[in-house]
């Protein structure tokens, strides 16, 4: 069923007055590559950025990261950009690729954590 031309007016006055559109220039290859890292992730454009814009204010901000490619398949770490520094350089003396490193490191935590947990049970 189409939307009738009344509602598009009402739908248009309501945006005006509650709706803002925020912009900003980059480069066009960056542009491109957002796109597809967006389509990659199965989210439109718009959708990432409103749901940056309210992880900024509700102070739960950190950045997303994409830090490696497994074939079609983007590998995608939630990361602080101190946790992300730390990991790379990590990775590096290890010799091993970021997103290899990760896995590593949150599977030992998760054994140790397990380990501890069976530990204090003991108690």
């Amino acid at each position: 069923m189409a939307i009738s031309e009344a509602k598009k007016k009402a739908n248009q006055k309501w945006d005006s007055v509650n709706m803002s559109t925020m912009a900003c220039k980059v480069k066009r290859e960056q542009a491109e590559q957002f796109r597809a890292y967006c389509t990659n992730n199965g989210e439109t454009v718009n959708a990432v950025l409103q749901d940056f814009v309210s992880s900024c204010i509700s102070g739960t901000a950190s950045v997303a990261q994409n830090i490696a490619s497994d074939g079609d398949k983007n590998v995608r770490a939630i990361l602080t950009p101190v946790a992300l520094k730390t990991a790379q350089e990590a990775a590096q003396r290890a010799g091993e690729s970021v997103p290899a490193f990760v896995e590593r490191a949150v599977e030992t935590q998760a054994q140790r954590d397990r380990l501890i947990k069976s530990m204090n049970q003991i108690k």
